[in-house]
C-alpha cells in the first residue's frame, strides 16, 4: 500500500483525507516530501513549500490536488534532488532529473534550452509523475493536449519526446525542445 508523507490517523483537512485514500495523490505527496527534504535548508524553498501547501489545501477536488503537485514537483526536482538521477542531452542543452519512487513510478523534471542571437535563452520544460510499463510511459496534460513520452533505453540513458494531437507546435518553447536522448 502506498502511504503519503504524513500520518493519515492525524489527518485533519479534507485535502489530507483525500490524499490518504488516493494512491496517486499519496505517491505525489511522498515524492514532494522527499524532494523538499533534500532542500530543507534553503530559505527560498521553505517559503515555496508554504505557498504550495496553501495552494494545495485550497483545493476542493482530486484534479486540483493532483494539479498542484504536478505543477510544483518539476520545479523542485530541477534543483537536482539528492538520490535522484540527473542526465544531460547536448543537442537541446537539456537536463532530465529522475527520482525513482518504487513499483515503476518516477517523478521527473525535464528542461531544454536554445540560445538566441541576443545572448538570452529560450526554454521548454515538463515534469510530473508517471509509472513506467516495459520501461516507458506517457503523461498527458489535460489542459494543453500535450503529451510527454519517457523511455528508459538503459539504466543511465533515457529518451524524451513531447507531442500533441492537436497541432504540430504548441507543446515546446520557442525554438526550444525537451526532445532528445539524455545520458
Amino acid at each position: 500500500a502506498v502511504t503519503p508523507s504524513f500520518d493519515c490517523q492525524k489527518a485533519t483537512s479534507a485535502v489530507e483525507h483525500m490524499i490518504c485514500v488516493d494512491p496517486l495523490l499519496s505517491r505525489l505527496d511522498r515524492a514532494m516530501a522527499t524532494a523538499y527534504r533534500s532542500v530543507r535548508r534553503n530559505r527560498d524553498r521553505i517559503a515555496e513549500q508554504q505557498i504550495f501547501l496553501k495552494r494545495r489545501d485550497a483545493c476542493a477536488n482530486r484534479d486540483c490536488v493532483r494539479g498542484a503537485y504536478q505543477s510544483a514537483l518539476p520545479d523542485l526536482l530541477t534543483g537536482g534532488e539528492p538520490g535522484g538521477m540527473v542526465l544531460f542531452s547536448r543537442p537541446n542543452h537539456g537536463t532530465l532529473t529522475l527520482l525513482e519512487m518504487g513499483d515503476g513510478w518516477i517523478a521527473f523534471s525535464v528542461n531544454g534550452m536554445w540560445p538566441t542571437p541576443g545572448g538570452s535563452w529560450n526554454f521548454a520544460e515538463d515534469g510530473g509523475i508517471l509509472r513506467l510499463v516495459n520501461d516507458k510511459s506517457r503523461l498527458r496534460d489535460g489542459d494543453s493536449g500535450c503529451e510527454v513520452e519517457i523511455h528508459r533505453l538503459a539504466p543511465r540513458r533515457w529518451s524524451v519526446k513531447r507531442t500533441t494531437a492537436e497541432a504540430a507546435d504548441g507543446c515546446d518553447g520557442v525554438n526550444a525542445t525537451i526532445d532528445g536522448v539524455y545520458r
